[in-house]
């Protein structure tokens, strides 16, 4: 397997998100491809408030 980026990983991650993934899911993901697990939680706590915003943003229009 090629080694993916953190920005790619990270990408991946939201759509996991996204698609309704479990948390627990979202950060195997994210140690299995060699993300030290603080790294991890703090990279899916990023992508959760991203989709925080973003629904967020979508029910002020």
């Amino acid at each position: 397997m090629k080694k993916r980026s953190k920005n790619d990983l990270a990408l991946m991650g939201l759509q996991m998100l996204k698609e309704g993934k479990d948390r627990r899911d979202v950060k195997r993901f994210f140690t299995a491809h060699r993300i030290n697990a603080r790294k991890a939680i703090t990279l899916l706590c990023k992508q959760e408030m991203v989709l925080i915003r973003a629904e967020h943003l979508r029910q002020q229009q």
